[in-house]
């Protein structure tokens, strides 16, 4: 009976130990934590002074804020973490329930003094007071932070661009001899973390995080760095609508301008309007993007600019043409040269067929007149008189015939004449329908050799 009783006392004394009760707190007392403790705060958390305390650092992207192109800024929310072993800490955790960490405000403990070199606004996130102690002495801390960087923008490619932006994380004060900082995961950890948590935002998409280590080394000491290359694409359907649809309708609508008759001068005026409406769009983009040293091709470098040059060529041809016009009513004859040049060799190559204006036959006297009694006293110089001979003038249908004959002839000359003049404008005409169509044809290469130029540059 005396063995069962004490076998008995041994079954509740074990339960009574394992229902012991536990708290953090127990820890904290257990730490010297309870209150400040300047071992803990301001001394470096290494027992060895001659080994540098080594901080695991990671990041996720929750959300870009805003990228500010004009400003080029870049805004975003990031989480960070951070882990570091302190050596005067550290307990067994059977000895307190299982307890392996506890939280402890942010004060009671060094930290590592992080910051971002290309920061420009202090975070205003709310600051997370705890951190984590865990048995084996590692410390974690986590932190939301609004980050408001500087950024440098290639926008060759714009819209079509892809924008990289850094975040390098270092100590401000604590060199390589008492504190190395290395990334937490590699780069595909980091990338797929943050594509996985990312919020979407309506211009940029999220296309991945590349991170390194490096050291920064200086005249008076060396620092480590953690690099974090955040990889952004713009979705440029926006643009597309409102810039480059509008710009290529406008060059559509020029190259049908070319159809507009040349001789009532509306094809000058219209182009114009054409050319102040594309540079409406140049002012509009300018405004939009900032003066950095990558032109982007679709403002400056090949695109906009390229088309505005042909619009502008467009305009002089236009007056050269008109100015040909022009020449058919003043120019009595056109240049040699010029016909050999455009009507002959310059039409033939552009297949232009120029039909060369005949006299009309039946102005001319037939032959069997010659056999009429005045076939050989007429004179045929405009405005003179045909003077018959005396032996005729005493015969009134003689006279009737003579008068008759000279007003014929006279009638005759002047439709010469105007014949005449018609054939030197046909001809001054011709030589402007060639041309038109010598640039209309270059117009439409410059067009297709700047679109393959612009669209070989934006798919590489």
């Amino acid at each position: 009976s005396i063995f069962k009783l004490y076998k008995v006392i041994i079954i509740l004394a074990d339960e009574m130990k394992t229902e012991k009760l536990c708290s953090q707190h127990d820890v904290i007392e257990y730490l010297n934590m309870t209150t400040s403790n300047p071992q803990l705060t301001n001394s470096h958390p290494s027992r060895n002074w001659k080994e540098p305390l080594v901080v695991k650092l990671d990041i996720t992207v929750s959300s870009l804020i805003n990228i500010d192109m004009k400003a080029e800024l870049i805004t975003a929310l990031l989480w960070v973490r951070m882990t570091w072993k302190n050596d005067f800490l550290n307990w067994d955790p059977d000895n307190f329930c299982g307890i392996s960490r506890v939280p402890v405000i942010l004060s009671s403990l060094w930290i590592p003094d992080l910051f971002i070199y290309e920061i420009t606004l202090k975070s205003d996130a709310p600051t997370n007071p705890y951190l984590y102690i865990f048995n084996n002495g590692t410390v974690f801390w986590g932190q939301p932070i609004r980050v408001v960087s500087t950024c440098i923008f290639n926008l060759y490619k714009f819209p079509f661009d892809i924008q990289t932006c850094s975040w390098t994380f270092s100590p401000y004060f604590l060199t390589t001899e008492d504190l190395i900082i290395e990334p937490m995961f590699n780069t595909s950890v980091v990338t797929e973390t943050s594509i996985e948590n990312v919020q979407s935002n309506a211009e940029w998409n999220l296309v991945g995080l590349e991170v390194r280590k490096q050291n920064l080394t200086l005249s008076y000491g060396t620092w480590a760095q953690v690099v974090f290359e955040v990889k952004v694409e713009r979705i440029p359907i926006l643009y597309v609508v409102n810039l480059i649809a509008p710009v290529i309708l406008l060059v559509v609508v020029d190259i049908s301008s070319m159809f507009i008759p040349i001789e009532g001068g509306e094809r000058l005026g219209f182009k114009i309007t054409i050319i102040l409406g594309f540079s409406v769009l140049l002012l509009v983009l300018n405004d939009m993007l900032p003066h950095t040293s990558s032109i982007p091709i679709l403002e400056t470098g090949v695109f906009c600019m390229a088309c505005m040059a042909i619009m502008i060529v467009s305009v002089v041809e236009s007056i050269v043409i008109s100015y040909l016009m022009y020449l058919s009513a003043i120019q009595s004859n056109v240049p040699k040269w010029l016909k050999i040049w455009v009507l002959e060799r310059l039409a033939s190559f552009l297949y232009f067929n120029i039909t060369t204006p005949q006299m009309d036959q039946n102005l001319t006297v037939d032959s069997e007149s010659k056999n009429a009694p005045w076939s050989g006293q007429v004179s045929v110089p405009l405005f003179h008189k045909v003077h018959l001979q005396e032996n005729h003038l005493k015969s009134t249908e003689t006279f009737l015939l003579r008068q008759l004959l000279s007003e014929v002839l006279l009638i005759r000359r002047r439709l010469e004449l105007f014949q005449r003049e018609e054939d030197i404008k046909s001809e001054w005409k011709s030589v402007a329908f060639v041309l038109d169509r010598l640039f209309f044809i270059l117009y439409l290469i410059a067009v297709l050799i700047i679109l393959i130029t612009v669209l070989t540059v934006w798919m590489t």
